[in-house]
Formats: structure tokens, C-alpha cells, sequence
């Protein structure tokens, strides 16, 4: 999977988790300008994020319909 630069732009009220402490699901716009959804984000990623603003590394699963 190629890496793709991401805006994150809307995130959800958290929701409580078994497998996580929290969940927020995520949007953004792409560089090319076509929308994404990311879900789910655990809302600690979201937390750390907002004070660095980049991500290093990070695991995507994609569930194709």
C-alpha cells in the first residue's frame, strides 16, 4: 500500500471500546482533494498527534466491501 499524505479534517464524539479505550472515527481530504475515512482511530493517537502533528509509522488495516 503506498503511503498517502492525509488533512485530517472532522473527527467524531469518542466512543467507548472493549479493544481500545476509546474511538473516534476520522476524516480528511487527500492531497489530490478526494475525501478519506478512517476508522477506527483510538482517540490517545489522536491526542499525540495534535501535539506533533506528524505520524511516523502506523499500521492500516482496509477492509475492502
Amino acid at each position: 500500500m503506498a503511503r498517502k499524505k492525509v488533512l485530517i479534517t472532522v473527527t467524531t464524539y469518542p466512543l467507548p471500546s472493549r479493544s481500545y479505550d476509546e474511538l473516534v472515527c476520522t476524516a480528511g481530504i487527500l492531497e489530490n482533494g478526494d475525501w478519506i475515512r478512517i476508522y477506527p482511530v483510538p482517540l490517545s493517537f489522536l491526542i499525540d498527534l495534535k501535539g506533533t502533528g506528524l505520524v511516523k509509522k502506523c499500521k492500516i488495516h482496509m477492509d475492502r466491501d
